[in-house]
Parts: C-alpha cells; sequence; structure tokens
C-alpha cells in the first residue's frame, strides 16, 4: 500500500506539463488530453521523459539494465491502442507497464540505488520506482 501511495505522489511531482516530439512524450500528451474522471492526474510530459532517459543513462553507464526495451514496449503499446488511453480501467497495456516498473524494481532493489532519482527510498534500506506506468 505504501509503494503504490508513492507511486502515485511521484506521478502528481509530473503535473500539467506540455508536449514534445519524442515517442515518450507523444504518449504521454495522449494520456493528459484525458479528463481528471478519466484519470486521477496530468503528467509533465518533458520532465517524465527526460526523467526516464536520464535513468537510462545512468543504469548503462552502471552496466545494469535501462529498461529502455521494457519502456519502449510499452509506449509502443499505448501508440497501438490509444484509443483506450482514458480508461483507466482498460488493461490493455497492464502487462506492458508491469515489465517496465519491475524492471524498474530491479534497479531499485540493489542497497546503492535506493537514492537514486528513479527511485523512491522508503526508509528502511529499501526502495521502489518513482515512475509509474501510464
Amino acid at each position: 500500500m505504501k509503494a503504490s501511495f508513492l507511486m502515485t505522489a511521484c506521478a502528481f511531482l509530473f503535473l500539467l506539463g506540455g508536449c514534445g516530439g519524442t515517442k515518450c512524450e507523444a504518449v504521454c500528451a495522449s494520456f493528459n488530453t484525458c479528463t481528471v474522471a478519466e484519470r486521477d492526474h496530468k503528467v509533465d510530459c518533458f520532465n517524465f521523459c527526460n526523467n526516464v532517459e536520464s535513468f537510462q543513462t545512468r543504469a548503462s553507464q552502471a552496466g545494469a539494465d535501462n529498461c529502455a526495451t521494457q519502456f519502449h514496449a510499452h509506449l509502443d503499446c499505448w501508440q497501438s491502442n490509444v484509443a483506450y488511453i482514458c480508461k483507466a480501467d482498460s488493461d490493455v497495456c497492464t502487462a506492458t507497464g508491469t515489465a517496465w516498473t519491475d524492471c524498474l524494481a530491479k534497479w531499485c532493489g540493489v542497497a546503492s540505488n535506493v537514492s537514486d532519482p528513479a527511485c523512491v527510498d522508503q526508509g528502511d534500506g529499501t526502495a521502489v520506482p518513482a515512475f509509474g506506468a501510464f
């Protein structure tokens, strides 16, 4: 319960953003077209996508899985199923979102990464991913 609350809280850190030219920003912009009744928050697409890219760079430099394969699969899923992006009860891209956050959880599960910006320190020596899937 604490982890899901923190992931939602972290999503709120990326409020009210714009859109740009990357695949991430395009999918994010589609997500932001949803009404509050359809989705409970907006995402600052520019910062969110840059933060994911920064994580990928750090992980690659550390010789770890940067989760890019899983993230791009998730973005591809939403691009192919954009008609469902505002349907909060849709599970059309749940599997790809879970694969991405599971990959991030492996990074955050390493003790030296607990304070990484991609992770939320749980205060007990563990961390969970700071990024949630669209």
